[in-house]
């Protein structure tokens, strides 16, 4: 690692450096505190767990504060940044204001990237199924191509749904729906989402093309992630590569900003509560699923519809078809009535 005062030198020019290029920019006290103790911290001087808690009137500077003792430190260790926020107006403000002038005005050379959680991104595999283009789907309604969907979509969500499958093939759309030119709605983005549950890893044919995947590695290849409390917290403890968006903990630095909002977080993440009657429903739940015919829920029931066109004359949907799953498979495939 680099000496402390090679890392305390680089912190004063780069405080330096943006007194005299950031139009307006005047450090304060209470900024060049924080900046120190940060640094002392992060370094070790006071031995210990190197943990601060720092806070400060608004007006302080302290974003830019936290910035300029942090990333000197972090790039020296070799560790990431993860800068974690509890409100959208804040993330932006780090992605648009503080952090660009950080990288402009600093003379430190550093890069960044925004995390997103999975269920941001669409899953090239279920946007094949939709569309009747998953290579296991060409034997279940004699060769046709079928789209399976949990209910019966209009011609709206079906123009959306080849719009984002075309673009992606295309690369023209990262596949986050943050990108999308036109909003789909939330019922259409369930399908074409998942889950780390649902996930089938490095298994998977599309794989290398998954739009998660590919925002995962850009993100190894930055020094500063910004997330949000949610994000990190749900991926604190997550060792399994194909599950976690973010570097390993011993690899990175965290900032909380707005840390007065984690114990609120922390408790919606990692507590569980129940209640009696919850318990018996599931439970009259459970065994109705049990009783029914072959083990086959009515409720977990799938929609095949063909489905045919393009871009140019739509796509539209074929004549229904009706489908039941094998005795003991436990799913059906059904049209809508």
């Amino acid at each position: 690692m680099v000496q402390d005062s090679a890392i305390n030198n680089q912190i004063e020019a780069a405080l330096a450096n943006m007194a005299n290029r950031l139009p307006g920019f005047r450090a304060r006290e209470g900024q060049k505190a924080m900046i120190s103790e940060c640094a002392k911290t992060l370094l070790g001087e006071y031995g210990g767990t190197r943990v601060i808690v720092a806070e400060g009137p608004t007006g302080t500077g302290k974003t830019l504060a936290y910035l300029l003792s942090v990333i000197p430190v972090a790039k020296a260790a070799k560790k990431k940044i993860v800068i974690s926020s509890a409100t959208v107006a804040l993330q932006e403000q780090l992605v648009e204001r503080d952090i660009p002038n950080m990288q402009q005005y600093s003379g430190i050379d550093f890069t960044y990237a925004v995390a997103k959680g999975r269920g941001r991104y669409a899953c090239k595999s279920n946007l094949d199924t939709l569309t009747g283009n998953h290579p296991d789907q060409g034997t279940l309604f004699d060769g046709e191509e079928v789209g399976v969907w949990r209910y019966r979509p209009d011609e709206e969500e079906l123009r959306n749904l080849y719009r984002m499958y075309e673009d992606l093939a295309a690369l023209h759309w990262d596949g986050c729906r943050d990108s999308l030119l036109e909003p789909v709605s939330d019922e259409l983005w369930s399908q074409v989402a998942t889950d780390a549950q649902s996930c089938l890893g490095r298994v998977c044919r599309n794989y290398r093309q998954c739009p998660f995947i590919r925002a995962r590695w850009e993100l190894n290849n930055v020094d500063v992630i910004v997330a949000n409390h949610d994000l990190v917290l749900s991926y604190l403890g997550l060792d399994n590569e194909s599950t976690n968006v973010l570097p390993a903990t011993e690899d990175t630095i965290y900032v909380f900003d707005e840390a007065h909002h984690l114990p609120k977080k922390a408790i919606g993440h990692f507590a569980a509560q129940t209640s009696l009657r919850g318990m018996k429903e599931l439970g009259e739940r459970i065994q109705q699923a049990a009783a029914t015919d072959r083990g086959c829920n009515p409720g977990w029931l799938y929609h095949g519809f063909p489905v045919r066109g393009d871009r140019e004359s739509g796509p539209r949907l074929g004549k229904r078809r009706e489908r039941l799953s094998p005795p003991g498979r436990g799913i059906a495939l059904r049209a809508a009535g």
